[in-house]
């Protein structure tokens, strides 16, 4: 299952349909009872929910991460603010996001 979901996050980061490019996507997963998620409170916002407090039931933990393409990572370090190539990859990259749980979700719903 594990190289399954890897595989999802890959394929979508990888498809052309978008304009950011990105680097090698990383995925990790978890135990939902892992005490290091306790952290989080401390490092956050001691109002931050926990995984068995969001999903009682839940077994696993996914965490993946986008890296965006080095070129736009400096171009982005080179601007006083933000760069406008950086706040649109923002933007495009979150609705990767959401498409790459919605196409995890189906996969494990099957």
């Amino acid at each position: 299952m594990d190289q399954l979901i890897k595989n999802i996050v890959a394929r979508k980061t990888r498809m052309n349909s978008h304009r950011t490019r990105y680097r090698s996507p990383l995925v990790g997963f978890a135990s939902a009872d892992d005490p290091l998620f306790g952290q989080l409170r401390q490092v956050a916002h001691p109002d931050h929910l926990l995984p068995k407090e969001m999903l009682p039931d839940a077994k696993t933990v996914i965490a993946f991460f986008l890296p965006f393409e080095t070129e736009l990572v400096k171009l982005n370090r080179n601007h006083p603010y933000v760069s406008r190539e950086w706040a649109e990859a923002y933007v495009e990259t979150n609705g990767l996001i959401k498409e790459i749980c919605q196409e995890i979700e189906r996969a494990l719903a099957e």
